[in-house]
């Protein structure tokens, strides 16, 4: 039979059938297994394990109590799991497994990743033991001890991943590193540009807003300045959504109508007019002016009837889309730019206009869509909110996403001051995403889309 003894995360003893109770779990009996996996391969003598576990007693009774704890152990896990040799004490790591000496030899095996997985948190985790501040002591410093290990074993797989180019085992690794020291601002820069390179800027930034508020709650003191110059250089930059954001978790919504990877094609009004910012802003208010007036040719040209009665009944929605996609298609328009209309498209322009209808949200979808998003983020307690350009699908606010800026939520924030803030990045990531959709560099791949270095 053999036996499981833990040591991360807490301390455990298990046999086959689940874990032991009696003698052998006592806390001091415990505390002399851990000191013997701690010790191992090597053997411990009799008189540190007694000075370490109990320092208050005189030589015979601590090595009388010493004998009972070996006893003990010995009828619970067989005569073998302790070996004596003269005055020293040694653990039967083939008879009772243990995870530390596990972690120890996967390391000098080179086998970090092993390592890693056994790691299951901090050594001892919550185990005491009253009057024996040796014990302790060792405990603390073996305590950090293996989690620097691990850490630097975790940092070696991350670097392994980035070298790689796998972005999304790079994020998780450098993630779980900042989980072992969330207070280290060089480990906040290396996962902030692990989700930076991932395509996550916004995660990036959100990370690095928690991480200044971390250090000033537990230091009063701010980050690097690293971190706090890449903070500002994500604020300002706008964010490819999905550009190379590998670890996005996989599309559970229809496609709709697009292939799964369907290039967008550019708009032809670009070869038609002069190029220039002042137009790109333009075109996205023509949707809006087209749309009105479509509406009102659907809908009649005056509220009244000639006899002065009330007017007709309203259209129905399907035909306001069909007189909105005849008015747009009458006025050769490539590209429809959403900003203000605050209905479904509809599935005559969807089908009109495929792959080429966009719009503008004030969160970082997919949170907070629909109405009201700046009142969502407050009344949840985001810490970051911002602008999502994306195209439209027959969801709200639910088609592929573009581009993407972070705007920070401020403790005196309200729904007015957040959605000001907010406009100002509206306002530039539409121009810029109607230029690179007037490029043909948007290409869309089921739920992502790609921005391409050339058309």
């Amino acid at each position: 039979m053999s036996f499981t003894f833990r040591l991360f995360g807490g301390v455990t003893l298990a046999g086959e059938q689940g874990p032991l109770s009696g003698p052998a779990v006592q806390r001091h009996r415990l505390a002399l297994l851990a000191l013997l996996a701690g010790a191992w391969p090597r053997a411990v003598s009799r008189e540190k394990l007694m000075g370490w576990l109990w320092p208050e007693r005189d030589t015979e009774p601590a090595r009388r109590l010493l004998n009972q704890a070996v006893h003990a152990l010995r009828q619970a896990l067989g005569a073998d799991a302790i070996v004596s040799a003269g005055e020293e004490l040694r653990l039967n790591a083939a008879l009772v497994r243990c995870d530390l000496v596990a972690f120890e030899e996967a390391l000098a095996g080179g086998a970090p990743e092993r390592a890693v997985a056994l790691y299951g948190g901090p050594f001892l985790d919550g185990f005491f033991l009253d009057d024996a501040p040796e014990f302790e002591r060792w405990v603390d410093g073996e305590r950090d001890r293996l989690s620097t290990a691990c850490a630097r074993a975790v940092e070696e797989l991350a670097e392994a991943a980035e070298r790689a180019g796998n972005l999304a085992d790079a994020v998780e690794r450098w993630k779980a590193r900042a989980t072992l020291d969330p207070l280290d601002s060089r480990v906040a820069l290396r996962l902030m540009h692990a989700l930076e390179r991932a395509g996550n800027r916004a995660g990036a930034l959100q990370y690095g807003m928690q991480h200044q508020q971390l250090l000033r709650d537990e230091l009063e003191i701010e980050p690097d300045r690293e971190v706090l110059a890449l903070m500002e250089e994500l604020r300002r930059s706008p964010m490819p959504a999905a550009a190379a954001l590998e670890s996005a978790p996989p599309n559970t919504q229809s496609p709709s109508a697009l292939e799964p990877s369907a290039p967008v094609a550019p708009v032809s009004v670009a070869a038609r007019r002069p190029g220039g910012s002042f137009l790109y802003a333009a075109l996205a208010v023509l949707a809006v002016v087209a749309i009105g007036g479509a509406i009102r040719l659907a809908s009649g040209s005056g509220g009244r009837d000639r006899a002065g009665g009330a007017a007709a009944s309203a259209p129905a929605a399907d035909e306001i889309a069909r007189a909105v996609a005849r008015e747009l298609r009458a006025r050769d328009v490539g590209l429809v730019c959403l900003a203000g209309y605050m209905r479904l498209v509809g599935t005559p322009i969807l089908d009109e206009f495929p792959n080429a209808i966009l719009n503008v949200h004030p969160s970082l979808l997919p949170a907070f869509p629909g109405l009201h998003p700046q009142r969502q983020a407050l009344e949840h307690g985001a810490r970051v909110s911002g602008a999502t350009v994306h195209f439209v699908d027959d969801g709200v606010d639910t088609g592929p996403i573009v581009l993407q800026a972070a705007v920070p939520v401020m403790t005196d924030d309200t729904e007015a001051t957040l959605a000001d803030r907010i406009l100002v990045e509206e306002h530039r990531l539409y121009v810029e995403a109607v230029r690179l959709f007037a490029q043909g560099r948007l290409e869309i791949r089921g739920r992502r889309v790609r921005i391409r270095e050339t058309p």
